[in-house]
């Protein structure tokens, strides 16, 4: 086992990050969830995971804007609209979420819940920066992937 890895959930394609702890580098992915739970039954995987870190959102207080009571004619009914479609996406998330932390757990995953600490690299530049990155690429689901587990690049064994 030497590898750690970070998961930012989405409905379309979550985040993944590993941290290689041998290798002390960072490997980055956006995975569907189909593909994300066929890779991590794979003999192969399992051997080289010892930890898994999910962003989970719904760990957070939630908000009650939804408790607004405002007139369908005000300019403040078309921000409840887009708020509403805000909600829904991200009720979308944590539910993708919730799942994955189930499924990887039944399959004997060392999965823990981690409250969201926000984006801590708004863009590629600034996390190859901080991190060293050596990939072409990378999203803010990639890079709130590799902020679960970056921090963890210290530790000599994560287990």
């Amino acid at each position: 086992m030497h590898l750690i890895m970070g998961i930012d959930p989405d409905v379309e394609k979550n985040g993944i990050a590993f941290w290689d702890v041998n290798q002390g580098k960072l490997i980055l992915n956006n995975w569907r969830f189909p593909i994300l739970m066929e890779r991590m039954q794979t003999r192969a995987m399992k051997a080289a995971v010892g930890r898994i870190r999910v962003e989970a959102g719904w760990l957070n207080k939630p908000s009650n804007w939804h408790k607004l009571k405002v007139k369908p004619t005000t300019p403040q009914a078309d921000k409840i609209k887009i708020f509403e479609k805000i909600s829904q996406k991200v009720g979308r998330n944590h539910q993708t979420g919730i799942l994955i932390v189930e499924c990887l757990r039944h399959f004997g995953y060392n999965v823990e819940e981690v409250k969201p600490i926000g984006k801590v690299w708004d863009s590629h530049e600034k996390f190859v920066r901080a991190t060293g990155y050596d990939g072409k690429r990378s999203n803010q689901e990639t890079r709130d992937a590799a902020a679960l587990v970056y921090a963890m690049q210290s530790m000599r064994s994560p287990w």
